[in-house]
């Protein structure tokens, strides 16, 4: 009884249980005690290959090739084929032989296979390697920020020594009393010194009531 296998794979595999996992998308993959669904078969599928199950990482591989429920991604069958073949499953370790020697010789499809695998790896390397020059600017924009911290605080008070609070942040701010002394300094009142008060000899003077 189809239907009642699937009951009591589902309830398993709800609760982890790999092999349960994997006889359930194997139900959903053939639409035995379940209407066909590769979508959910890569589901199960791909929770028993996380737990190692290499018959699943084989199939999830096998999916991913042939495009059955999931975008067609050759990279993505190659991770999971490599990592059954690691735990010695032969059709995953065959699979992989095949298509490597099949290219050399020329067969098309498996030139086309493996064509597609190596374009995938490179633009997932390119996009990876402007991820990390994004990274590296942005850390090297935030460093330099932090760095001249004091000089941005005292020029956005206007600071009547801003200059100066530079001039001490850029020279000794790489030591930490350096830049500690410039941020103080940067965070004082910047208020003019009073102007005027008492005058003698008839010259007028600021009036104090």
């Amino acid at each position: 009884d189809y239907k009642e296998s699937v009951k009591w794979y589902r309830l398993a595999a709800e609760q982890g249980d790999s092999l349960a996992q994997y006889n359930l998308g194997v139900r959903f993959y053939n639409g035995k005690g379940v209407i066909q669904d590769y979508k959910e078969a890569v589901k199960w599928f791909r929770l028993a290959a996380e737990r190692g199950d290499s018959l699943a990482q084989y199939n999830l591989g096998l999916m991913y090739t042939n495009g059955e429920g999931v975008v067609q991604d050759y990279k993505e069958s190659v991770k999971w084929y490599r990592l059954a073949a690691e735990q010695g499953d032969s059709e995953s370790q065959k699979l992989i032989q095949l298509y490597t020697k099949d290219a050399g010789q020329g067969n098309s499809y498996a030139l086309e296979w493996m064509r597609e695998y190596e374009k995938q790896e490179k633009q997932e390397n390119e996009r990876e390697g402007d991820r990390t020059h994004l990274t590296f600017i942005l850390l090297i924009v935030t460093l330099g920020c932090l760095y001249f911290l004091p000089s941005i605080i005292s020029f956005r008070r206007n600071h009547r020594n801003r200059w100066l609070i530079f001039l001490v942040n850029l020279v000794f701010g790489v030591t930490v009393l350096g830049w500690i002394g410039s941020l103080i300094w940067s965070l004082n009142k910047v208020d003019d010194p009073i102007k005027g008060g008492y005058k003698t000899d008839g010259q007028d003077g600021d009036h104090h009531f």
